[in-house]
């Protein structure tokens, strides 16, 4: 009877053994998971924040060129403004997809005034308010840059 009573000791250790192992793994698992899918959405709003930061770069030298070209008279004007409407519309699409990624306001709001400003760099403006522009839009970039590293050190695991 004791060997009976062992052996079901025995079975029953090595069943509830067995189960608390599958526990801790599964937990494991999840835990993993979870810092994964966490660590990929940080790496996609890096992404999104570099790809529209790239945008504003290219979009701002396109206004500044196309500035220049229309006060020197130059003839590549309507090169410049087609190329303009397509850094744009680059520039758009980026500053959407940060802000679908994105919940931080100031962020967002640091996103939208650096385009603004850099839209306002028109080419009727004199030579005075387009240095303004140029100073204001560098200082833009600088700020968006900063509220993000901002954001992505909050959000960042553990």
């Amino acid at each position: 009877m004791t060997a009976i009573f062992a052996s079901v000791v025995a079975v029953l250790g090595t069943l509830l053994g067995s189960l608390a192992t599958y526990a801790i793994q599964r937990s494991t698992v999840r835990q993993q998971q979870a810092l994964a899918g966490v660590e990929r959405r940080r790496q996609e709003r890096v992404d999104a924040i570099a790809v529209y930061a790239e945008a504003l770069t290219t979009y701002r030298r396109v206004r500044m060129d196309r500035w220049h070209s229309v006060n020197e008279d130059r003839d590549d004007q309507d090169t410049l403004r087609r190329q303009n409407y397509e850094v744009r519309a680059a520039a758009v699409s980026a500053r959407l997809r940060v802000e679908l990624l994105v919940e931080d306001q100031e962020l967002r709001k640091q996103c939208r005034l650096a385009l603004e400003v850099i839209e306002a760099m028109r080419p009727g403006i004199t030579s005075e308010e387009f240095d303004q522009g140029r100073n204001e839009s560098r200082t833009a970039l600088t700020r968006l840059v900063d509220a993000a590293r901002k954001f992505l050190e909050q959000a960042q695991p553990g």
